[in-house]
């Protein structure tokens, strides 16, 4: 079973993609700052798929797609934001795919599926 961490600070918006993400067979992980995330990671939580907005509160979406880029290279990264990706700046070529904000559940399953 693929894992999938979110990184979300929109309470609403995660029940919302956990309740239309039920009928598929992944692990999802939802937490709401890069730090959880990071914490997660440094635990052995390690997924393989990270999904993550960029505006959260502390660290950015952005500079976890840094981090994951170097320290946990095999993890697949999608942006899903509304941010648009010239204002993340080269930053936002580190992920292996982008989402724009709001996005259908099948676009959303696609991206995480493209991770083999």
């Amino acid at each position: 079973m693929k894992k999938v961490m979110l990184v979300e600070d929109n309470e609403y918006l995660v029940r919302a993609m956990l309740r239309n993400l039920k009928r598929v067979q992944i692990e999802i992980t939802a937490v709401g700052s890069v730090e959880e995330a990071l914490d997660h990671f440094k635990a052995g939580n390690i997924p393989d798929v990270v999904v993550t907005d960029h505006y959260l509160p502390g660290m950015c979406g952005a500079e976890l797609l840094v981090i994951l880029a170097s320290d946990y290279p095999k993890i697949w990264r999608v942006l899903y934001s509304s941010a648009p990706p010239a204002s993340i700046g080269i930053r936002a070529a580190l992920a292996d795919v982008i989402l724009a904000k709001p996005s259908l559940t099948d676009d959303f399953l696609a991206a995480i599926e493209l991770k083999r």
